[in-house]
């Protein structure tokens, strides 16, 4: 594929993208917000793929290629809340496998070679995984898998801030978790250690909150760290969570967690 012809291959592909997902709508409106929810969220972390993968030292194709797995990296959702009514894999299935099911059922990257296709599969299947397994996956696909990820992990702070500023009763944002202040310890001593939370742990959407604060330690390339920091997504979630000394402490390390990687003096 010529250089000249990723934009128009892009637009190609939202297209169908946006139709397939159309297919979901019905007649409750209800529903049909959540479908438009996923839907334009997907189509918003295409283009913070577009601004990650601009930052870094790679060919124009594989930027290309990192924003059509941006675009898909959802598909599954749709498929998942029309059979289950939740987005919560364990209560339904790993969405990121579904949408890999999808997308070779559809036919949806026909055109492209063997190993562009498998990239793109290999970064939808590790984007909601808790850790990208390294020992399978490596060089362009682990790179491609890094950028949505971090793509995904931006615009859905946005989505969750979004819904904690206009508050409904829409319990798939908060994954249908105890709408309490309480916090598991659980949660805690993850954030404190830097890591990832496991999404088995959370009990409640204040868990859920704090799981959000943690999700810096798996942002992976300075850009963004810088988008984040710009956005102040951090502080505004501070705004929605218990005022307590616990939840000072851990805000501390994040934020200067975030200063640090952002490289921000």
């Amino acid at each position: 594929m010529k250089n000249r012809d990723y934009a128009g291959k892009l637009a190609e592909l939202e297209n169908s993208f946006i139709e397939y997902a159309d297919r979901f709508l019905t007649a409750q409106p209800l529903f049909n917000r959540n479908i438009i929810l996923k839907r334009e969220h997907s189509l918003r972390v295409r283009r913070e793929c577009t601004e990650i993968a601009g930052s870094l030292d790679i060919s124009d194709h594989d930027r290309f290629i990192t924003e059509v797995a941006g675009l898909f990296h959802d598909v599954g959702r749709f498929e998942q809340y029309t059979k289950y009514r939740t987005f919560v894999d364990l209560k339904s299935e790993d969405h990121g496998q579904l949408g890999i099911a999808v997308l070779k059922e559809l036919n949806f990257l026909d055109g492209f070679d063997a190993t562009d296709a498998a990239q793109i599969l290999t970064a939808i299947g590790c984007h909601n995984r808790r850790t990208i397994p390294e020992e399978e996956v490596s060089g362009r696909e682990l790179l491609m898998s890094k950028v949505v990820r971090d793509a995904d992990k931006l615009d859905i702070m946005n989505v969750v801030l979004d819904y904690y500023r206009h508050p409904e009763t829409n319990d798939t944002v908060t994954l249908d978790l105890e709408n309490s202040p309480a916090i598991s310890g659980a949660i805690i001593r993850s954030v404190r250690r830097c890591e990832s939370v496991a999404m088995r742990d959370l009990r409640t959407v204040t868990d859920f909150k704090i799981a959000q604060l943690g999700w810096v330690y798996d942002l992976n390339f300075p850009r963004s760290f810088q988008i984040y920091l710009k956005r102040g997504y951090h502080h505004e979630l501070l705004k929605y969570l218990p005022e307590n000394p616990e939840v000072s402490d851990i805000f501390g390390i994040i934020d200067r967690y975030i200063v640090e990687k952002a490289g921000v003096q």
